[in-house]
Order: C-alpha cells, then sequence, then structure tokens
C-alpha cells in the first residue's frame, strides 16, 4: 500500500464527512428540519468525492483506474453542491415562486455542465489524474483545467451564502451546544467557499499545496466543533 501523504485531506475529510451526514440525518429524522437533511446528503456526497478521490491511490497508480475514480468524484461533488444550492434558496428566496422556478433551472443546468464537463476532463485520454513520488512519497496529481476551478467557484457562492445565513440562524438556538454546533458550521462554510474560490495553486516548499492543508485544518475544525457541541449538550442534560 502506498500511502500520498500530501494527500490527507481526503483520509481526513472522508470519515468527518460521512459522520456529519449521519448527525444531520439523525437530526433530521428528530425534527423535520429541512435544512438538516440537505445538509446531511451535501455531506454524504462530498465523503463519496473524498473516498474516490483519495482512496484508490492507495492501491493503484494507473492513470485510467485514478481518472475514472476523479470522475465520481467530481460529479459528487456537483450533486453535494446541487443541495447546498436548494438549501441556499429555500433561504433566501422563500415564497417567490417565478424567482425560485429560474434559480431551479439554472442550478440544474449548471449541474449537468458540471457533470459533461467532469466525463470531458477525466474520460478521455491524457487521462487527468496521476500518482507522481515527490521526494520518494506518492502525491496525487490532478491536471489543473479552467473549467473545473470556473465551475466550483461558481458551486462555492452557496457556501459563502449559507455561512451567513446559518450566522444569524444561530442567534435563535435555544442551548449553546446548538450555538456552537451552527456557528461553526457557518465558519467552514465561509472558509470552504473562500478556499474553493479564491486560493491560487500556490505550492509551498516539497510540493505541498497549500489549498490541501487549508482543507486539512477545515476537516479537523468540524471534528472538534462536533466534539465540542456534543461535550456541551451532554453537560446542558446532566445539569
Amino acid at each position: 500500500m502506498q500511502i500520498p501523504l500530501y494527500d490527507t485531506h481526503f483520509y481526513i475529510g472522508f470519515p468527518v464527512l460521512l459522520w456529519l451526514a449521519y448527525d444531520s440525518y439523525k437530526r433530521y429524522k428528530n425534527n423535520q428540519n429541512v435544512s438538516a437533511l440537505y445538509i446531511a446528503l451535501a455531506s454524504l456526497f462530498l465523503s463519496f468525492s473524498m473516498l474516490t478521490w483519495g482512496f484508490p491511490a492507495l492501491f493503484s497508480s494507473d492513470p485510467k483506474l485514478l481518472s475514472y475514480f476523479t470522475f465520481i468524484g467530481d460529479s459528487c461533488q456537483t450533486i453535494s453542491f446541487l443541495f447546498l444550492w436548494l438549501l441556499s434558496i429555500r433561504a433566501f428566496m422563500g415564497s417567490k415562486p417565478l424567482l425560485k422556478n429560474i434559480a431551479y433551472f439554472t442550478l440544474i443546468s449548471l449541474v449537468m455542465v458540471g457533470i459533461l464537463d467532469a466525463m470531458r476532463r477525466n474520460l478521455n485520454p491524457p487521462y487527468s489524474t496521476n500518482l507522481n513520488m515527490v521526494s520518494g512519497i506518492p502525491d496525487i496529481v490532478f491536471t489543473a483545467a479552467p473549467s473545473y476551478n470556473i465551475l466550483t467557484g461558481i458551486f462555492s457562492i452557496s457556501l459563502f451564502l449559507l455561512s451567513f445565513y446559518f450566522w444569524k440562524q444561530a442567534g435563535k438556538a435555544p442551548s449553546k451546544s446548538k450555538i456552537l454546533r451552527i456557528r461553526s458550521l457557518a465558519i467552514v462554510f465561509l472558509l470552504t467557499s473562500l478556499v474553493n474560490a479564491l486560493m491560487p495553486g500556490i505550492l509551498l516548499p516539497g510540493k505541498f499545496d497549500i489549498k490541501d492543508a487549508l482543507l486539512t485544518i477545515i476537516f479537523l475544525m468540524i471534528s472538534i466543533s462536533a466534539m465540542a457541541s456534543n461535550l456541551l449538550n451532554k453537560r446542558s442534560r446532566s445539569s
């Protein structure tokens, strides 16, 4: 087994996002909050992205195989953004049927464009994903594509909008644990939107991608805030 140490955000992100999907779905089952359902579905599909982007490289260096899995990961990420945009439309457009229908049509069109673009980039030679060796350490390298960066930037606007929505909603939360959980989610959304939309491909010494490092920190923030929220929740129940 070869471990791409430069790509640890995939291996951290997969279980963290899978747990977030489970926790959010459990909250939806308890209170029928549609926002929790959208977060659960977005987290689930993004966890699949982390799985298919990172884990095949543990066992294979075949560019064709890796690129096919990258296509699955890119498609799952696009579907993840679909649910985040659905939540954004629900949060900001309220009862405006004409605007909502226009937004739904635009969103579905963007999702189709995103998946077709992923097919074009990943399913044809020269294949988009390679496993390179950097100082004796495997590194997953995705071919830079302006179309991917543009679409990811557009989709990430939903994260930017939702960061403000959730920060405001936290003020209505009935307990400190819920305030912490919702505001932590708002901060994570804001940071992720800025990383996706603004962070150029800056490399640190050793060819380490600073964007990957920041995503690792974001996933760790989700884990820490979840543990802190659960701890506060247990204390409030026992008091």
